[in-house]
């Protein structure tokens, strides 16, 4: 009887627990539109929609860019908050948040990463939420790197406190540390490109 009652013990903690597993995941879809008016006219506003899921609620997510974006003319900014986020820290308990954006060129310690990173922190609002095991965003930046497109391995990552880090891929557009040239520069471009043409002509 006392192993029966034992094994029910078990399977009755180990029931709910087994249901609320889930494999760890991050992923991510990007669009990148270059901007015509407005105060970052002439820059790219990138719009990156991430998806997640792990066993504890996460503490950042990184966005992993190429070395050469660590130069100071490769400029990027954010809105505040810079991204909007719905997940479920509970079952059937939803919750809305909004997350900070940040620039580290020097990587994230805390992944020990060495290279340029995105890094979006959470909350930014409101000051008691927690992002939950699974959930969606949006997160927006602003840059004058011009976009390339493509499936980028490993350029997604989230921290779960000490657990370790997930990383996932990122399709569509993404930061290619090129730059777009000043305005003076367009110019003189443009005007070699039309001499060439009356040459040809």
């Amino acid at each position: 009887f006392t192993f029966i009652f034992c094994i029910l013990t078990l399977l009755i903690l180990s029931g709910p627990l087994s249901a609320d597993v889930v494999t760890p995941y991050i992923k991510g879809t990007s669009t990148a539109e270059f901007l015509l008016e407005g105060p970052y006219e002439g820059w790219w506003r990138y719009d990156i929609n991430i998806e997640w899921a792990h066993n504890w609620g996460l503490s950042h997510l990184d966005l992993i860019l190429k070395p050469g974006c660590a130069l100071e003319d490769h400029l990027i900014v954010f809105d505040v908050p810079a991204g909007f986020s719905t997940s479920e820290a509970e079952p059937n308990n939803p919750q809305a948040m909004g997350w900070s954006g940040y620039f580290n060129r020097n990587g994230d310690p805390s992944l020990n990463i060495e290279i340029p990173v995105l890094k979006f922190n959470s909350p930014f609002f409101p000051p008691d939420a927690e992002p939950g095991k699974t959930g969606h965003g949006v997160f927006t930046f602003y840059s004058n790197i011009i976009p390339e497109k493509g499936t980028f391995a490993n350029a997604l990552v989230f921290k779960a406190d000490s657990k370790p880090a997930e990383y996932g891929e990122l399709e569509g557009d993404y930061p290619s540390c090129t730059i777009v040239p000043e305005p003076a520069t367009l110019c003189l471009l443009g005007l070699g490109s039309l001499s060439i043409f009356i040459r040809k002509k």
